[in-house]
């Protein structure tokens, strides 16, 4: 049997040596692509032996089948196969991620070397991007108040962790499948824990139906800015939402006199919050904050406000809580100047001391008093929730990944984290800024959440945060 030699070569440039013994057998290439061997037109006949599966040994010996394979088919064959390959559809059909789209011929255009070091920068870039997110994931969720850094990742524009994802992941569809598997892990990370991302199971469906579900009722919060322009649509949000409970912040007098004209409306208003119902509503009491007065004078925080009724439903009174924390923005602002954005003479207040001495000890001390402030107001809000059952939505002025939040109100169910599918940014600033600060909470011995999604625009710089609950039986 003649066993002319001949060279093979790979898609990414390594030369085999093999003869004629070998034809239509495949090289597993240290790239790992599969090579064919097909002879080069220029080698002669060539046959080759091979034991027949049905033959049998007879008398001591066993019996062979010749098979013959001419240079000729072998040759027709590549060359059918080489001009499969330039059909742009064969090769989309081969294609597999982490291999060039050229790479997806049988006898492709090799690797060069410059592309062998894009692969390789995009795998250790991946695992340095996947490695970084993990870390500060951790780093963030210790420090997310107290660390400057952790602040402004908190309340700004997280989405920038996704920047490197946008250069890397093409890099690693063209050149290297191995990246692709350490991006995916690095994404799941970003999504998740630090964009916030949450997904119902099974799903309640990515916007809230026309009304909630038989013996279930709707809570809509929604801090309306004032309340001119939610004003002029104020039924439409009736007849979109139907809520049972609505608890609206920056509730100014003309929305609020308007609520209360409607007189199948119950409306509680105290200073720039309104709390509406359906059914009769009880005022209980407020937060007390004469201890902040004077820390809200100086203009770093303390002007959060808690309203407590009694809603007078007919399966049995519960408590209904309106919040409007304290911003975060207050501290940061501090960094643009010594004191914020507006500075205190200009609003006619006495100058403080604090904002003097920088803007990260103006954070600081916004830090500690929305620390104080959060602590209160989840006491005054849910002290008796194991007694009586409890519900709580408006405008926290904090994520749920905040350590503030985390400290003082992860007691209650959050409505969109255990019922809501996406991001619920509830809160835009500008094109670049979205966070989810808006929450509806309830206590879990006495209300189960059967869903919970993201309103449509209303008029304000914040989105609706609607949610339907569940009377358990006590």
């Amino acid at each position: 049997m003649s066993t002319d030699s001949f060279d093979v070569t790979c898609q990414c440039g390594v030369v085999y040596h093999t003869d004629t013994a070998h034809i239509g057998q495949q090289i597993r290439c240290r790239c790992g692509a599969r090579v064919t061997v097909y002879p080069p037109s220029d080698i002669g006949d060539v046959s080759e032996t091979r034991s027949a599966p049905g033959d049998r040994p007879t008398s001591g010996s066993r019996r062979r089948r010749r098979t013959t394979v001419g240079p000729e088919s072998a040759h027709a064959r590549f060359l059918q196969e080489q001009l499969d390959a330039d059909r742009w559809w064969i090769r989309l059909r081969r294609w597999r991620p982490g291999q060039s789209f050229a790479g997806a011929r049988t006898f492709g255009r090799a690797q060069t070397h410059a592309t062998r070091r894009v692969a390789r920068i995009a795998e250790w870039g991946a695992v340095a991007w996947t490695g970084a997110l993990a870390l500060w994931w951790l780093v963030w969720r210790v420090t997310a108040e107290t660390f400057l850094p952790s602040a402004l990742f908190t309340f700004g524009p997280r989405w920038v962790v996704l920047l490197p994802a946008a250069v890397l992941v093409p890099l690693a569809l063209w050149t290297s499948r191995r990246a692709l598997g350490v991006l995916a892990v690095g994404l799941c990370i970003a999504a998740w824990p630090l964009l916030g991302l949450r997904v119902a199971v099974p799903p309640a469906g990515l916007s809230a139906p026309p009304a909630a579900a038989a013996g279930a009722l709707r809570v809509l919060s929604l801090n309306v800015l004032g309340g001119a322009a939610v004003l002029e649509r104020l039924d439409d949000i009736r007849a979109r939402y139907a809520p049972d409970l609505l608890a609206l912040q920056e509730c100014g007098p003309a929305i609020a006199e308007a609520l209360e004209a409607r007189r199948d409306w119950h409306v509680v208003r105290v200073g720039r919050l309104c709390s509406v119902s359906r059914w009769p509503l009880t005022f209980l009491d407020t937060m007390p904050r004469a201890a902040f007065a004077r820390v809200a004078a100086y203009g770093a925080g303390g002007t959060g406000q808690v309203l407590r009724v009694q809603v007078a439903h007919p399966a049995g009174p519960f408590t209904f809580v309106n919040v409007h924390l304290e911003t975060a923005r207050k501290g940061l602002e501090g960094l643009v100047s010594s004191q914020g954005i507006l500075d205190d003479d200009g609003l006619g207040l006495a100058t403080s001391p604090v904002p003097s001495a920088g803007g990260a000890a103006r954070a600081e001390l916004n830090a500690m008093v929305r620390e104080r402030e959060s602590e209160r107001a989840a006491m005054w809000s849910a002290r008796h929730a194991e007694r009586e059952p409890v519900l709580v939505a408006g405008d926290f002025n904090m994520p749920v990944e905040s350590a503030i939040y985390r400290a003082h109100w992860s007691a209650l169910t959050n409505a969109f984290d255990a019922r809501g599918t996406g991001f619920g940014y509830t809160k835009r600033d500008g094109r670049w800024l979205r966070v989810r600060i808006d929450h509806v909470l309830a206590a879990p011995r006495w209300f189960a959440v059967s869903g919970a999604w993201l309103g449509e625009d209303v008029g304000s710089d914040h989105l609706p945060m609607v949610a339907d609950v569940t009377r358990r039986q006590p």
